[in-house]
């Protein structure tokens, strides 16, 4: 008889877990993605309680769970989504050819809105730009620049010849990278001119960064190996500044378990709404890991409820929004922009939006404005007796109070907090009050 198997939906405010038993009964639970009182993780904490239930046996909340009943484990997961749209990744810094620091700053020069008058350029996901001493060519019969026959001539993975005009000053990037670590940057996104052809200079400049103490480097040769070395840049980037987080989550996930699962298949849903590998799972291809799964959903259950008609998914979880549509096969594309960041990978066809229901209501300059940051689990919404901000409601509360909820049915210490839920509202209107010039709106 097959074991538990289980799909998992980890979202930045609440997870969803689907269980599947042996025999055939299916167990549906949802928790805070995030409730340090009572658990450490949410999608280990779902897995032990329908386990308990369902055996008949206590599996100890601090011990590590023991997971021989379980045949597998599928999980989507907007921890990298809400870590790029919240911009709260890891700090980590760009190792670029010299010549090229400001590559990614200039970026392909795109104004989205062209008649606007105040440009707002995008944001970097790094921190510090190191310049470092190397260059690597296409060998041309016809370039003068420098005599071939001197140049060492290397091999690239599709045949062409390249000229390698300098490598790698090891010796002067050591320094360089030692004042990160100085710092506190432990993450590197290595991007070199040509590497997507002929990658062994990234190589070493990772086996250099990984021997100094570097955690994570991502190498654009690796992560994006495609020609135009903006888009490949920008992903190096998005993957130095999510993949850390998502590790960070994976250790986290496995060291709740017995052998950290090594005998439990465990899947990742990707953006392309394909399933990879735990240990595989990197943060470029993490953005849309959870939208992936809804489209994936949305297309399994709604498409042909009515003829063939094409079905529009509307998302919305407690930190971000996803809109998709599914017309009878998936729609992909391979670079798109997400949260302000181009991105050089297959992902689905997904607009994501940094506003849901538990968006942060702030009022600025005269004017609401909602997002990016959301109250998420923890500290959560001040209405489930976890909020203490200041001066910021959590932009749903009003809803809460029509729908006229007491409890939460997640879990039974969630009850409505009203008196604080006032109070909070009394401060945003003194503030709005004050704004105004202590005028009665």
């Amino acid at each position: 008889m097959p074991g538990f198997e289980f799909a998992i939906d980890r979202g930045g405010t609440f997870t969803d877990v689907f269980a599947r038993c042996p025999g055939g009964k299916i167990r549906v639970m949802k928790l805070l993605s995030e409730d340090p009182a009572h658990y450490v993780d949410a999608p280990r904490e779902g897995i032990r309680r329908i386990m308990e239930e369902e055996l008949g046996q206590k599996f100890p909340i601090e011990e590590p769970l023991d997971p021989t009943g379980i045949s597998w484990i599928r999980m989507g997961t907007t921890v990298a989504t809400n870590a790029l749209l919240e911009r709260c990744g890891e700090r980590c810094a760009l190792v670029i050819t010299r010549g090229f620091r400001d590559l990614l700053h200039i970026g392909n020069q795109a104004r989205p809105s062209i008649f606007d008058l105040a440009i707002q350029m995008p944001e970097k996901l790094y921190e510090v730009v190191v310049e470092v001493d190397e260059r690597v060519v296409l060998h041309q019969d016809s370039c003068q620049l420098h005599n071939s026959k001197k140049l060492k001539m290397v091999t690239g993975v599709t045949g062409e010849q390249l000229e390698v005009w300098q490598s790698v000053n090891l010796a002067d990037l050591e320094g360089k990278l030692q004042g990160l670590l100085t710092a506190g940057i432990k993450s590197l996104a290595v991007v070199l001119i040509h590497s997507y052809i002929w990658a062994k200079h990234e190589e070493e400049i990772e086996k250099l960064a990984l021997r100094l103490g570097f955690s994570h480097v991502s190498l654009s040769s690796r992560v994006a190996p495609m020609v135009r070395v903006v888009p490949r840049g920008f992903t190096a980037c998005a993957d130095a500044y999510l993949s850390p987080c998502i590790q960070s989550y994976l250790q986290g996930f496995r060291s709740g378990f017995k052998n950290d699962l090594k005998l439990v298949q465990v899947l990742f849903m990707q953006s392309d709404g394909g399933l990879t590998p735990m240990e595989k799972f990197i943060g470029s291809r993490a953005v849309l890991s959870g939208p992936a799964g809804g489209v994936v959903g949305l297309a399994r259950t709604a498409y042909g409820l009515d003829g063939q008609k094409p079905v529009i998914g509307f998302d919305m979880g407690g930190t971000s929004t996803d809109v998709s549509r599914y017309a009878g096969e998936y729609e992909h594309v391979f670079e798109a922009t997400t949260a302000g960041v181009p991105i050089q990978a297959p992902q689905l066809d997904i607009n994501t939006v940094a506003a849901g229901g538990g968006s942060i209501l702030f009022y600025r300059n005269g004017i609401f404005l909602v997002g990016p940051e959301s109250a998420g689990a923890f500290p959560g919404p001040i209405c489930y007796k976890k909020g203490k901000r200041s001066r910021h409601i959590e932009a749903r509360v009003g809803m809460l109070r029509w729908c006229g909820w007491t409890t939460c049915w997640c879990h039974r210490s969630c009850s409505r907090d009203a008196d604080g839920l006032h109070s909070q509202i009394r401060k945003c209107a003194f503030s709005i009050w004050l704004g105004i010039g202590g005028r009665r709106a």
